[in-house]
């Protein structure tokens, strides 16, 4: 039997981890037709393009935010952005008109960026005009009762809001929110506005939570930005623009030190770090000021992450059977299993040290859109405590000793001696 180190395995509604199905040469699990978390559309293919994780001022409940391109999940209507508090789905007011792209909290608020003019209509209060970005304003104490309100542009919440076109990256940075994508200036709907090209800071101006300014960063980016993080006091971004990767240090352009041969997709700090990465594969990485290049992964590279001392990069990857997910290890690139699927869209760390990551799916056979989002598991890693040791493997053998379902490596449900071989492999091979 062939084993990786890797599994992926189906995030529940009920909240337990499982599988409807297992490749048992590699450990991969599919959802396919009716089952737990399953995301529908009016297109061929849902997919989830954001994962953000909030818990709203004064509340110990956090939420799992997913955002992207479904109008479903699990049969309830949600529009292109949903939340999960962990046991069930939850609706976030109507929903947006069209797909949602990026996801961030600023000031305790959530907010959510994409390709939507409005919320999702509906027959008796029709659409409310947003302009590609909104802010989620709720009761107090009652975090899931809200609305989704636009970013005004002055003091008096008047015809300038939002801004002509697609957000693509939301960040951020020195008390104020950051957006970047294909815009070009504040929307207004009665004249011209404000310029902004490609990408805008959008300062919280008083009580009135969604009423701000929308300033430019000098004068903007040339050509679309796709991807925007806050690392070592300044802001990045990435995109098709001339520089292909920006440095804006508060006042300023400022020179990033790296020059990318491609197009950026990927911009992400994490760990003091920054990770950059490419339409062509390249994957940068910036510690203590110092650029490093790594090994190009092949294709294109939407996320990047670190999980349990790797870097992880997700997108349309061009490893052997990574299907949208690779891990570098020593310097060489390593497919996760079969993959999630077609395309990697965004990753999240899960307090027990697993990983969420949203995409789009297809199934092994049918070719029928399912599941767009899923859980990866490192095997190794039994007590799930992000370090892999021998205490992973008493615990097993703990487990295994009374026929616990988590001993259950190969997961044919009954627990044998081929599980025990199986963890055995995995735990020496490691994350």
């Amino acid at each position: 039997m062939l084993l990786r180190s890797l599994r992926i395995i189906s995030f529940l509604s009920s909240g337990v981890l499982a599988c409807s199905s297992v490749n048992a040469q590699a450990l991969y699990m599919y959802i396919d037709g009716p089952g737990s978390c399953i995301f529908e559309t009016n297109v061929s293919e849902p997919s989830v393009r954001a994962i953000c994780r909030w818990t709203p001022p004064g509340s110990s409940q956090e939420w799992t935010i997913v955002a992207g391109d479904f109008n479903s999940v699990n049969s309830i209507n949600v529009n292109h952005v949903a939340a999960w508090d962990g046991s069930t789905w939850q609706t976030l007011d109507k929903g947006f008109d069209k797909e949602a792209f990026c996801a961030t909290v600023y000031d305790g608020k959530l907010v959510v960026g994409g390709s939507f003019y409005g919320t999702h209509p509906d027959a008796t209060q029709g659409s409310v005009d947003l302009g590609f970005v909104a802010v989620w304003v709720h009761e107090e104490n009652e975090p899931l009762n809200g609305q989704w309100k636009r970013l005004y542009d002055d003091s008096t919440a008047g015809s300038e809001f939002g801004v002509d076109s697609n957000v693509r990256g939301l960040t951020v940075h020195d008390g104020s929110l950051f957006a970047c994508g294909d815009f070009i200036r504040v929307l207004n709907s009665t004249g011209s506005s404000d310029l902004l090209y490609r990408i805008g800071k959008w300062t919280k101006s008083n009580s009135t939570w969604n009423v701000g300014d929308w300033d430019q960063l000098s004068t903007g980016l040339d050509s679309v930005a796709h991807s925007i993080a806050t690392h070592d006091g300044a802001v990045w971004v990435g995109g098709d623009f001339s520089a292909k990767l920006g440095k804006w240090t508060g006042s300023n352009w400022s020179t990033p030190g790296l020059s990318p041969s491609n197009n950026v997709r990927a911009v992400d700090a994490a760990d003091s770090k920054l990770l950059v990465g490419t339409s062509g594969g390249d994957i940068y990485e910036r510690v203590s000021g110092s650029w490093t290049t790594h090994t190009n992964i092949g294709g294109q590279v939407n996320v990047l992450s670190y999980w349990l001392g790797n870097i992880i990069a997700g997108g349309f990857i061009s490893l052997p059977n990574s299907y949208g997910l690779g891990i570098l290890r020593s310097g060489t690139w390593t497919d996760v299993d079969e993959g999630p699927g077609d395309i990697v869209w965004d990753i999240s760390h899960n307090p027990d040290c697993t990983i969420l990551i949203g995409g789009t799916w297809i199934a092994t056979s049918t070719n029928v859109p399912t599941n767009a989002l899923g859980i990866v598991q490192c095997l190794a890693d039994f007590n799930r405590d992000c370090a892999v040791d021998f205490s992973d493997y008493l615990d097993f053998v703990d487990m295994f000793s009374i026929e616990d379902p988590s001993a259950d490596v190969d997961q044919d449900g009954s627990i044998t001696f081929f599980d025990y071989l199986d963890f055995v492999q995995a735990f020496s091979v490691g994350c």
